[in-house]
């Protein structure tokens, strides 16, 4: 089993010197606007992707990151037969296209079940949380102040390192330069119903590998309103029916893939364009643009 935590954190001007304080030295210097993607496996990896300013992010981002995560995880012998996994909301993670992997996760005997939790805004990730701030500690110090900073962007594994050396599992940092176009491949086989949608409020969901649904790639997927289990009287995952009166699940789940248009992997994901060049215009923010 393999619990995973998923966050990103976008950091203006987080590669400074001097413990993010502005200088003489470092005024007239260019600054890099770095976001980080944490894909944290409890206890056994803690993976850190730069995210440089020309890669989009979204769904495709969020999936890209996910996936070098997994592959290291793998790489490590530590993935294991089920993957919990814990994210934030937003456009990096919520999307059709998400459904569709932890889908194809199981439908390819990668894993033979996936929990997915969609966290609430305003939560806390306990244990993420935890280890940002012990990065940003060594970056800036107590209220900006005796922080180390970071003189260039190579060097901020060194620091990675440094701030998490007393957390269990490998440390990594890795910068993510390309994100694959997951959402390109899938439509490419035109694998999804129409009729799949309208179910953003759901938070907690399963992708369990099943032989009775075969009409589904053998995967029966199945969620509930809440993280916690419903209450009495009610199904504890949905969809549901009614048998002799009561509400039960549906054996079969959600079949929101088509059958007849599985996707498969020899038909490899394109690479997703970097962002257009910025408009640099002649006005009062031209400088700081260019700077940051």
């Amino acid at each position: 089993m393999a619990v995973q935590a998923v966050f990103s954190v976008c950091v203006p001007n987080a590669i400074l010197a001097d413990g993010g304080q502005e200088t003489a030295s470092s005024a007239s210097r260019y600054k890099y606007r770095t976001s980080v993607q944490a894909n944290l496996w409890m206890s056994t990896l803690l993976r850190y992707s730069l995210v440089p300013p020309c890669l989009q992010t979204g769904a495709n981002f969020g999936l890209t990151s996910f996936f070098a995560s997994l592959v290291r995880i793998e790489e490590l012998g530590k993935l294991g037969d089920t993957i919990y996994r814990q994210t934030d909301g937003g456009s990096d993670n919520d999307a059709i296209i998400t459904q569709v992997f932890h889908w194809f996760l199981v439908h390819m005997g990668v894993v033979n079940k996936v929990v997915w939790i969609r966290l609430k805004s305003k939560h806390s990730h306990n244990f993420a949380d935890r280890t940002f701030s012990m990065i940003q500690a060594k970056l800036w110090g107590k209220n900006g102040k005796g922080g180390k900073g970071c003189a260039s962007p190579w060097d901020f594994a060194q620091i990675v390192d440094e701030a998490l050396r007393t957390q269990l599992g490998a440390t990594e940092s890795a910068w993510l330069w390309a994100n694959f176009n997951w959402d390109e491949w899938a439509k490419s086989f035109s694998c999804v119903s129409s009729e799949f949608g309208s179910i953003s409020s759901m938070r907690y969901w399963e992708y369990n590998y099943d032989l009775k649904v075969p009409e589904h790639g053998y995967v029966r997927v199945q969620f509930r309103e809440s993280v916690l289990p419903a209450g009495e009287g009610l199904p504890d995952l949905l969809p549901a029916k009614q048998v002799d009166g009561v509400l039960v699940p549906k054996e079969e789940g959600l079949l929101f893939m088509k059958k007849g248009s599985f996707p498969t992997v020899d038909r490899a994901a394109p690479i997703e364009h970097w962002k257009a060049a910025e408009d640099i215009t002649a006005d009062a923010e031209a400088d700081d643009h260019q700077r940051n």
